[in-house]
């Protein structure tokens, strides 16, 4: 038939509006045409009404019929006519005969044919038939838009019975293809009937002067030796163009357009001769069934090629059917089905479902040598993988290991087979590093917390094509940090659980970067230190104990120093605090970096050190020795443009002199006024300002109450 002018091959098409006419030839008939079918209907043919012209067998209108208010499609017949021989007329006649035999069946997959008979059209007499009118439109106009569920369901069972119904009949359809299915009262039909003939006893056509759309008949076609297997050829390609939305060999006729149909033909021929299938290696692993009807169908040797009985075992689920396939001997289909607690598996895929369903019944099989037995019949490698399995980790003298050590094994054993898709373990799938986020270590039941000291994941995640080395390297590390001690466990499951953002922005405190989320930090002493807000206490979760902000850091890269974080945990806060804003000034880019050590300098961990020496005019000095203490710590004071690293150094120096200084101090205001000295009259330093005293517990150091008040702690 015609290529027509939108890339589709015109047969019927049923779903277009009145009066627009699809792109082919120019209408036979203008006006209105009335006649009378065979059964005494009256229809109306409307000539404005244009369905289809480019069709090579016919062109269609739409219809009405006396009595309903349906419309309907009328197909004027062209290329036989009532005046051609009764050789060529008698095929159409018992085309005719059959649709009439089923149409009244409301179970019959076949487009039923509503009424026939004879039109003249000028000087010519025609055949027309009446049809339907399917508002719904052709399956080919859905291609790549079907699921695989309803194939299986609605189209092939539908279509499979009317192929059937043609055979039995004695016809072969030689025109099969999306666009020559319909959806009508709810169910899938076949249509287009143009080129429909009978077969003779031999089982040959009678007619050898038609052969259908190329990509979508078969090659015994090309020699004009149309047979019934031609249909299922036919229905095969039509499943495949249904599901994937392309025809399959469409990028050949594509590439040899320039050279002729010929070329085409040839190209195309040769593809089929050589059970070439393009795009089945696409097919989804857990619908790789589906590959097996489509080359059963699509085999060249038509008595090779999938029929009726065939396609009737593939829906009842027949796994013994890829044994009867050429081009599929290196199937990972079983011989016979391998069965676990009543349920059969015929292949890899079915197996590892079974296994991860079935988990603890799965390990007693694979350590009892079950699975390898079975499987030293079907294949050499995997019962060697199995054996090599069960001698690694059957057992392990490490007692820290035994509670996932044999889950681990079964674990790569379904990994292998499924080829790396997923990681499962206790029956959960995992097919994303995202998915593990969501993972709960005190859940027993899954044995989450033997998942996370297995390894498995890093394993897993390696074997995946698209592995990035950054997030690998990442999470071997989170695997080193995980079980090191609780410390570094609840920071690694702090990192874990920012992976359900992988992919995405990973936010701490509404940032996605330290450069956003440091001045943030530190626009208060009181929210870095951790100060609740509400209750004025500074019981909230300090920021170096916040193992959700270890996570993020390590999520954002930066876990290479988390060991440092983790080696101080147990020190004075002053000294954690102390390395994490040494952290923020070595990894933040200059403006932040000038906000860090302005901070640092005025209310870090010693920051009351220079609030010491900012306000010496609060206190009394008496004698050259606290004198020159008091010169020396307030010229070691860092200066706040300094590193944090420098800055440190500095303010030891002033911390060491000021301790000197207050071993001159009067102990208590108090007992000052009232003449109560404790220290040598002429080399002390005291005061009357309560903001001078050092009555503050600042990150568990002795600091100057003023500092408390001024740095709003």
């Amino acid at each position: 038939m015609p290529q027509g002018a939108d890339g589709r091959i015109p047969t019927a098409p049923q779903q277009m509006s009145a009066g627009v006419s699809s792109p082919g030839r120019a209408p036979l008939l203008t006006g209105k045409l009335s006649f009378t079918g065979s059964r005494g209907d009256e229809f109306e043919i409307d000539g404005g009404d244009v369905i289809s012209t480019d069709s090579g067998e016919s062109q269609i209108f739409g219809c009405s019929m006396k009595g309903s208010r349906e419309r309907f499609a009328a197909r004027i017949l062209t290329t036989v006519t009532p005046s051609d021989s009764i050789e060529k007329r008698q095929v159409r006649d018992k085309v005719i005969a059959f649709l009439d035999s089923v149409s009244h069946r409301k179970d019959s997959n076949i487009l039923p044919l509503i009424g026939h008979g004879t039109v003249k059209i000028g000087e010519k007499e025609h055949y027309v038939e009446v049809y339907p009118f399917c508002k719904d439109g052709d399956l080919g106009r859905k291609s790549g838009t079907i699921s695989y569920e309803t194939l299986c369901k609605e189209v092939i069972p539908a279509v499979n019975s009317a192929l059937n119904e043609f055979h039995k009949a004695g016809f072969v359809h030689r025109d099969v293809k999306p666009d020559n299915l319909y959806y009508y009262n709810g169910r899938v039909v076949l249509g287009d009937f143009g080129i429909t003939c009978d077969l003779r006893e031999d089982g040959f056509a009678t007619d050898r002067t038609k052969t259908g759309t190329l990509g979508y008949y078969a090659p015994e076609l090309m020699s004009q030796a149309a047979i019934a297997p031609s249909d299922y050829y036919s229905f095969g390609q039509t499943l495949w163009t249904l599901y994937s939305g392309e025809m399959m060999y469409h990028n050949l006729l594509r590439v040899y357009s320039q050279y002729g149909a010929d070329e085409q033909r040839d190209q195309v021929n040769n593809a089929m001769m050589h059970n070439v299938y393009y795009g089945l290696d696409e097919i989804p692993e857990s619908i790789s069934f589906f590959e097996v009807l489509i080359r059963g169908l699509l085999q060249y040797d038509p008595t090779e090629r999938f029929d009726y009985a065939k396609v009737n075992r593939w829906l009842s689920g027949d796994k013994g059917l890829v044994k009867e396939i050429r081009g599929l001997e290196d199937s990972k289909t079983y011989s016979r089905a391998f069965t676990l607690l009543g349920g059969e598996c015929w292949d890899n895929a079915e197996l590892a479902e079974a296994l991860n369903s079935n988990w603890n019944k799965a390990k007693q099989l694979l350590y009892d040598g079950t699975l390898r037995d079975f499987m030293a019949m079907e294949s050499f490698e995997l019962a060697t993988f199995i054996k090599n399995i069960v001698k690694e980790y059957a057992y392990t003298s490490d007692e820290d290991k035994t509670f996932y050590w044999q889950d681990t094994g079964l674990c790569m054993l379904i990994m292998h087979l499924e080829k790396n898709r997923r990681l499962c373990w206790h029956g959960m799938a995992y097919e994303r590093l995202n998915d593990f986020a969501d993972l709960d270590i005190f859940d027993d039941t899954l044995n989450a917390n033997g998942l996370m000291r297995s390894g498995a994941i890093c394993e897993w995640y390696q074997r995946q094509k698209n592995c990035s080395p950054s997030v690998l390297e990442a999470l071997q590390k989170l695997h080193e940090f995980y079980g090191e001690d609780n410390v570094y466990t609840a920071i690694a499951m702090s990192w874990l659980d920012c992976f359900r953002d992988l992919g995405g922005e990973v936010k701490y405190g509404g940032c996605t970067d330290l450069d956003s989320l440091v001045p943030r930090l530190l626009e208060s002493p009181a929210v870095f230190y951790g100060k609740d807000p509400e209750k004025g206490t500074y019981d909230a979760l300090a920021l170096v104990d916040d193992t959700d902000f270890l996570g993020t850091m390590c999520m954002w890269g930066y876990y290479p120093v988390i060991p440092a974080f983790h080696d101080c945990w147990e020190t004075k806060y002053y000294e954690r605090f102390d390395k994490l804003l040494e952290f923020f000034d070595n990894n933040t880019g200059e403006e932040t970096q000038k906000k860090v050590r302005a901070f640092y300098n005025e209310y870090g961990p010693k920051g009351y050190l220079k609030w010491f020496c900012d306000n010496l005019d609060l206190y009394t000095i008496t004698g050259a020795g606290c004198n020159a203490l008091a010169e020396k710590a307030k010229g070691s004071i860092p200066q706040p443009e300094d590193s944090v690293q420098v800055q440190r150094e500095r303010f030891i120096a002033a911390d060491t002199a000021i301790t000197q200084l207050l071993h001159h101090s009067e102990a208590d205001l108090f007992m000052a006024g009232m003449g109560m000295s404790q220290t040598d009259p002429f080399e002390c330093i005291t005061s009357d300002k309560l903001s001078a005293m050092w009555y503050f517990k600042f990150l568990e150091q002795e600091a100057p109450i003023g500092f408390k008040f001024d740095a709003g702690l």
